[in-house]
C-alpha cells in the first residue's frame, strides 16, 4: 500500500493527555488525529479516542474504521468531537469522519493508521506506547 509521506504525519499524534494542547489547525475541519497513543503509536486491544470534524456546535460527525461506524460521537475536552476506536488487528487501517452541516458542504476526511504493536488493556504504559 502507498502512503503519501505528507498524510503519514498526520495520522498519529505522540502526547500525554495531560500536556497536549490541539491548535485549531488540527482538530478543524477536514483534520483528524488519533489522541494519546504515546511515541509507539496505536496497539493492538487498546482505546483510543480519534478526533475530527468541524467544531461544536456543529452537528455530531459520523466516524468510521474500515468503513464499519465507530460508536456514538462525543464532544472532546470541549472543543471537537471525537469517537472511541480499538485496533483490532496489526496492519494499516483506514479512519474516516464524515459531517453535515447546514448551509455549508459536507465535510469528509480520512486517515491511513499503521498499528503495529499490541497492548494490554488497563496496563498503562503498554497502551500509551511509553511516552
Amino acid at each position: 500500500m502507498n502512503i503519501p509521506k505528507g498524510r503519514l504525519t498526520i495520522a498519529i499524534v505522540a502526547a500525554a493527555a495531560t500536556t497536549m494542547s490541539v491548535a485549531a489547525s488540527d482538530a478543524d475541519a477536514g483534520h483528524m488525529l488519533v489522541y494519546n497513543t504515546g511515541s509507539g503509536g496505536p496497539a493492538v486491544a487498546c482505546t483510543y479516542e480519534v478526533l475530527g470534524g468541524d467544531y461544536p456546535p456543529s452537528p455530531p460527525p459520523q466516524f468510521f474504521a474500515d468503513d464499519a461506524p465507530l460508536g456514538p460521537a462525543f464532544i472532546h475536552n470541549g472543543y471537537t468531537w471525537a469517537a472511541w476506536w480499538t485496533p483490532p488487528s496489526l496492519g494499516w487501517h483506514t479512519l474516516s469522519v464524515t459531517q453535515s452541516r447546514p448551509g455549508e458542504p459536507d465535510l469528509h476526511d480520512s486517515i491511513p493508521v499503521h498499528v503495529q504493536r499490541f497492548g494490554i488493556p488497563g496496563s498503562g504504559s503498554s497502551c500509551y506506547g511509553g511516552g
